[in-house]
């Protein structure tokens, strides 16, 4: 009988101390799993805010490059409205053919007059002309004031897009308008970021 007693004591202390390691391995085992996931998600966090932060510049250097083309300051010196809606139509259809050879072709691309409202936009003519951007989005604002600038809008029911406005100026270095560039952040551009990141960084 004391064998016995002896026996399922023993028996008792290695199940007990099997159960205290197999609790420390798997406590220990999912410490370092959250700590590994943790410190994944921090990484691609530091890198995707770079990413934007670099995606921000290009975008608004952009912006302001296409604000400077000879053909967007020469649409300012229109001062008949039909006239000057057309000539902002058509060079807004220039750079967007231009830009789609790059592919970079954007979904949304306007001048905006000296108060921020639409002279014309790609696609048509007449899409939201005198459209006051400024009193919706203070991105506007601040280009008039002469600070290219990159922002996400929800422009109304079709998504999320990505902006860059630009000032435009005349030769003597007066604000005449602005020029905005925007592009649909689809799933795709989502997926990719996923792919790049290796998680979903919202």
């Amino acid at each position: 009988m004391y064998r016995i007693r002896v026996g399922l004591i023993a028996a008792a202390l290695i199940l007990v101390a099997t159960g205290f390691f197999h609790y420390s391995v798997t406590t220990d085992l999912k410490a370092a799993a959250m700590q590994e996931v943790d410190e994944k998600v921090s990484r691609a966090q530091w890198v995707y805010q770079r990413i934007s932060r670099l995606v921000s510049f290009e975008m608004a250097n952009l912006a302001a490059e296409k604000g400077r083309m000879p053909g967007v300051v020469a649409v300012y010196d229109k001062t008949e409205e039909t006239a000057l809606r057309q000539a902002a139509f058509e060079q807004c259809e220039v750079l967007n053919a231009a830009l789609e050879k790059e592919r970079r072709r954007a979904d949304i691309l306007a001048l905006l007059d000296s108060q921020g409202k639409i002279i014309a936009r790609n696609l048509n003519p007449n899409a939201d002309v005198g459209e006051d951007l400024r009193t919706k989005y203070p991105a506007v604002a601040q280009a008039l004031k002469g600070i290219p600038v990159k922002d996400v809008w929800t422009w109304r029911d079709v998504g999320v897009h990505l902006v860059a406005i630009a000032p435009v100026f005349r030769p003597d270095g007066t604000i005449v308008g602005a020029i905005l560039m925007a592009w649909v952040v689809s799933a795709k551009t989502a997926q990719e970021n996923r792919d790049l990141l290796g998680v979903d960084i919202a």
